[in-house]
C-alpha cells in the first residue's frame, strides 16, 4: 500500500525537516501498482507532501516489454497526472534511454 510510506514521509518532513526551516525535495519512484482500495489515500498524502515541499517529482519505472503484458496505464501514474503542476511532475522511465529525458523533465522545466 502506497500510502502507508507517503504518510510515513509526510511525519518525517514535518517532524524533521519542517519546510519553514528546510527547502525539501521529494522523490517517489515505483513501477506503478497500488491496491485500488488505497488510491484516494495515497493522493491525500501526495497532496500533503507537495504543500510542504519545494518540488515533488513522481517517476514510474517499467520495462515496456513488461508492460504490454499488464495494462497500458499504471495506476499511480494515471492518479497522480492531474495534480502536475510547477510543484509536482509524472514521469515514466521505459528503458536505460529514458533516464536523461525523466530527470530532464523534472529539472528542465518540462512536464512529463
Amino acid at each position: 500500500m502506497v500510502s502507508s510510506v507517503l504518510n510515513l514521509a509526510d511525519e518525517i518532513i514535518t517532524s524533521r525537516y519542517h519546510p519553514s526551516s528546510w527547502n525539501v525535495y521529494t522523490f517517489q519512484c515505483s513501477d506503478g501498482d497500488n491496491w485500488p482500495a488505497d488510491n484516494e489515500k495515497s493522493i491525500d498524502a501526495i497532496r500533503r507532501i507537495i504543500e510542504k515541499c519545494q518540488f515533488v517529482g513522481y517517476c514510474e519505472i517499467e520495462p515496456s516489454q513488461e508492460r504490454i503484458a499488464w495494462l497500458n496505464e499504471t495506476v499511480l501514474y494515471k492518479a497522480y497526472q492531474p495534480l502536475e503542476g510547477p510543484e509536482f511532475k509524472c514521469t515514466e522511465i521505459h528503458n536505460k534511454d529514458d533516464i536523461w529525458t525523466a530527470f530532464n523533465s523534472f529539472f528542465g522545466g518540462q512536464y512529463g
